[in-house]
C-alpha cells in the first residue's frame, strides 16, 4: 500500500468515526454523579424504542459498588419540557418513581441532569452526573 492510499484510508476512518460520535444518543450510558459522602451514585441509561428509555439509578456503599442500598427501575420518555416562558427544553427525558411523581433528565456537555426531589437514606441523588468509561 503506498502512502496516498494509506493517508486516504486514514481519513476515510476520521470522517466515519466522526459521523459515528454525532449520531450517538445524548443519553444512553452510565453516568456518575455525587449523593452524599459515604455514597456513590450512577445512572444507567438504555434507549428501549421510539421515545422510550429505561433508567437505573444505583446508590452503593463509596468503597464497595456490590453493596447497594437503593435502586430504581424507571421508564421514562425523550420529549420537551415547557414550564414557562423562560424554562423551556427541547429535548428532555420525563417520568416518575414512586417517590417523586415527576423528574427529569435534561443533557449537557459530556453529562446529565438528574432533576428530582425523591431522597434515599436522607440524601438527595439529584444533579449532574459525568460520563464514566468510554
Amino acid at each position: 500500500m503506498n502512502y496516498r492510499s494509506l493517508m486516504l484510508c486514514l481519513s476515510f476512518v476520521g470522517y466515519a468515526s466522526s459521523a459515528a460520535a454525532e449520531e450517538r444518543d445524548p443519553y444512553v450510558g452510565v453516568w456518575s454523579g455525587s449523593c452524599g459522602r459515604q455514597y456513590q451514585c450512577w445512572v444507567e441509561i438504555d434507549h428501549k424504542d421510539g421515545k422510550n428509555y429505561g433508567v437505573r439509578w444505583v446508590m452503593a456503599d463509596r468503597l464497595n459498588s456490590k453493596k447497594i442500598f437503593c435502586e430504581e427501575n424507571i421508564v421514562m420518555k425523550r420529549r420537551p419540557l415547557k414550564f414557562d416562558t423562560n424554562n423551556q427544553y427541547p429535548d428532555s427525558l420525563a417520568g416518575s418513581m414512586k417517590s417523586d411523581p415527576f423528574l427529569f433528565i435534561l443533557p449537557g456537555t459530556g453529562s446529565v441532569n438528574f432533576v428530582t426531589e425523591a431522597f434515599c437514606k436522607g440524601e438527595r441523588f439529584g444533579g449532574e452526573y459525568t460520563a464514566i468509561g468510554d
